[in-house]
């Protein structure tokens, strides 16, 4: 069928994984990123999920152009009650992402990036703190209840209160609280200033100390990225019969009928917002448009088809599907 792909197995003894397949008469395939979560000298970051990211060049596009687009496809941790874990993990990926899309620019201040597409199991459902974060870019650490992050646990659930504090991810990490390895984000600095870069991280160059401290910072409570990410799913549908919003899903089990993946992508139009309040510039003039989507299931639906896997859908959850128009 033409298709090129990279897979990468979990760690630990389980043999699923996550794969991503292109067409290769459309795309060359520029660097392949798989991903561990397992760090096992960070608490957190202790389990055997995994994620793959991908950079792709269209052929038809000329060489000239620095047109390329990050497909990203992961499995977050599925317990309900670690949102401390998948916030991490999250954390994780969105800084190898960050590593991978970055486009070189005079000033440490201009955020230049690649078109971004990220699918997956996340684990999580919409309009949650943690799904907010991945739309919003913006997570405030302080007086979350770890065990309600990911949304999974009902308000009536019975379980711990531990709340979330500003220094849950360890420094082993090495990851800012604005989701960029900090080895790398430093780098970036004194490469543009032409300075050095000191034992505490921090660097200096042309024109007096850097601008690290004000812009990197790890425990101050407050999570970030810059990624402006756009759900090709808005979530709820109109019902024909009741004229009212009922909730899509993705999966339906003995424990929830509910959505909890995801095609997330950089939206042109959410840039342009967030360039005109900060000054940060997201993407280097290509972008990606949704032209379509597949319609889901409403969680009504999806009780009368049945839990899932059955005698319809072998998989224990549906098919997602977006058609983008890549404008260079």
């Amino acid at each position: 069928m033409g298709f090129s792909g990279f897979y990468k197995k979990r760690t630990g003894i389980r043999k699923d994984g996550c794969a991503t397949f292109f067409k290769r008469e459309k795309f060359d395939c520029q660097l392949f990123y798989p991903v561990e979560y397992l760090m096992p000298e960070v608490p957190l970051l202790d389990r055997d999920n995994v994620a793959v990211v991908l950079l792709l060049q269209p052929k038809r596009c000329d060489r000239a152009i620095d047109a390329a687009v990050c497909i990203a496809n992961t499995h977050l941790l599925f317990n309900p009650r670690r949102g401390d874990v998948k916030l991490a993990q999250l954390m994780r990926l969105f800084a190898e992402i960050d590593k991978l899309v970055y486009k070189e620019s005079s000033s440490p201040l201009d955020l230049t990036y690649h078109p971004v597409v990220i699918c997956g199991d996340f684990n999580l459902e919409p309009f949650s703190n943690l799904y907010d974060f991945v739309r919003r870019g913006s997570l405030m650490c302080d007086g979350r209840v770890i065990r309600k992050l990911s949304g999974q646990e009902s308000d009536n659930s019975i379980g711990s209160d531990r709340c979330l504090d500003a220094g849950f991810l360890s420094t082993a990490a090495g990851i800012t609280d604005q989701c960029q390895f900090l080895d790398v984000a430093v780098g970036r600095m004194d490469k543009a200033r032409g300075g050095t870069v000191s034992d505490d991280g921090s660097s200096s160059g042309v024109g007096g100390p850097s601008a690290a401290p004000q812009l990197l910072s790890q425990g101050s409570g407050r999570i970030t990225h810059r990624l402006g990410l756009r759900s090709v799913y808005e979530h709820l549908r109109n019902s024909l019969e009741t004229r009212e919003d009922e909730c899509e899903a993705t999966t339906y089990h003995s424990n929830a009928c509910c959505t909890v993946d995801y095609i997330f992508y950089s939206s042109a139009e959410k840039r342009e917002k967030k360039r005109s309040k900060n000054g940060v510039i997201h993407s280097g003039g290509s972008h990606l448009e949704l032209i379509s989507r597949l319609q889901l299931l409403s969680t009504k639906e999806m009780e009368i088809v049945g839990q899932l896997p059955n005698e319809f859908n072998a998989s224990d959850h549906t098919i997602l599907m977006a058609k983008f128009s890549f404008k260079l």
